[in-house]
């Protein structure tokens, strides 16, 4: 095999080489941002559990564990041997979801049974997507964002919907022009009937005889 052969073959490898690793680089050019930042709830820093950023378009969900002291840094479980979760994510907007309980009642399970969640600490709101009210804008590079969190005080009042409220009473139901009258009612219709009777007797009439035997 001829030198220039050799070292057309060299080049060759090289540049393939070269496509491939800028290949890569550019299919991960797209996680371009980190995002980390604290949770609070009424103003205190949250005391642990679970934060999710959600693209508003495709693309990989972030997700970040809170710590003690109210910290999160966002991970998304994708990358490499040497580095199996990474803490980009791609910019663009994003729906913050979270979760957040306290601690489980003690002696609430049986034996051997996993515990029970504990209360919620924060509103409804911020389990779904669909209703979380947290949007946020990740751009370029690092990002410092604090999440301020309503706790259940937050949610709306269940609808009490009451069988009182929802039918009319047998009283509300019926007209008044067809509700039986009392006793008092019926005395003083038979009053006023009586004097409409002597109001439209004949003047100067006279009661008739009595009819003799």
């Amino acid at each position: 095999m001829s030198t220039t052969l050799k070292s057309r073959i060299r080049l060759y490898a090289t540049l393939a080489s070269i496509a491939a690793f800028v290949g890569c680089g550019g299919a991960s050019a797209k996680y371009d941002a980190n995002v980390q930042g604290a949770v609070t709830i009424d103003g205190e820093l949250a005391p642990g559990g679970s934060v999710t950023f959600t693209p508003v378009e495709n693309g990989p969900t972030g997700v970040g564990t809170i710590a003690s002291d109210g910290s999160y840094s966002l991970r998304i479980g994708q990358g490499d041997v040497s580095s199996p979760d990474r803490s980009e994510i791609p910019a663009g907007e994003y729906i913050v979801t979270a979760m957040i309980t306290g601690p489980s009642p003690k002696d609430s399970a049986p034996e051997g049974a996993p515990p029970p969640s504990g209360p919620k600490l924060i509103a409804d709101k911020y389990g779904s997507r669909e209703t979380s009210d947290l949007k946020f804008e990740v751009k370029k590079g690092p990002n410092i964002i604090v999440l301020k969190l309503d706790g259940p005080w937050a949610n709306p009042p269940a609808e009490e919907a009451s069988d009182e409220d929802a039918t009319p009473t047998a009283e509300e139901g019926v007209d008044d022009a067809a509700k039986p009258a009392s006793a008092d009612d019926a005395a003083e219709a038979a009053a006023a009937a009586d004097a409409k009777v002597e109001t439209t007797e004949p003047a100067g009439a006279t009661p008739a005889e009595e009819a003799k035997p």
